[in-house]
């Protein structure tokens, strides 16, 4: 079922239809084309995820080559649940700390009602959701907020999965650095 199909798009292993034309409809920060390091980061995650053995490994790849091209010491994709009415965690990507893998595990096996901490919040209304102080954040669990202080965790970024104007998951990056909301 790999191979090429029209339009020079091709079929991943997974069966998902993906081509190099997508990569423009990516919206970017800048007002113009992407910068040379940008382009090349877009091209590595588009080839890791139609050649992974599957969507797991694939995901889990492109996680770690954004994570390593940035600041982010943690990212997780959320997707909803089989009967589409919760969402939780599928795949997520640490730098190597054993503060960090626990706080991984800490909303492994979760599942969250729409509207419900930043992945529901994001998976119901659509919009990225940026937080700079997951310390004082009143919208974070307190139990999550107990075991990103734990790990040195101070900000993250919810950004919402869309296909076909629908939103299909949710891309959940943190960072130990606190970070200020990118305003352009």
């Amino acid at each position: 079922m790999d191979g090429k199909i029209d339009q020079g798009k091709e079929r991943t292993k997974q069966g998902f239809e993906v081509g190099p034309d997508m990569i423009s409809e990516v919206p970017t920060a800048t007002a113009g084309p992407l910068a040379p390091d940008e382009a090349n980061l877009l091209l590595s995650i588009y080839r890791t995820l139609i050649g992974g053995e599957d969507l797991v490994v694939g995901l889990r790849r492109a996680l770690e080559i954004i994570g390593n091209s940035t600041d982010w010491s943690v990212i997780s994709v959320w997707l909803p649940s089989p009967e589409g009415r919760l969402i939780q965690p599928f795949v997520s990507w640490y730098k190597d700390d054993p503060a960090l893998a626990a706080f991984v595990e800490s909303y492994r096996g979760q599942s969250l009602a729409p509207d419900t901490g930043m992945p529901g919040r994001v998976w119901m209304r659509g919009d990225p959701e940026w937080v700079t102080d997951l310390g004082s954040a009143p919208a974070i669990n307190d139990s999550i907020r107990l075991f990103a202080q734990s790990a040195g965790l101070s900000s993250a970024l919810g950004v919402p999965i869309i296909h076909d104007d629908r939103v299909i998951g949710v891309l959940i990056c943190a960072a130990r650095k606190s970070t200020e909301e990118y305003s352009e």
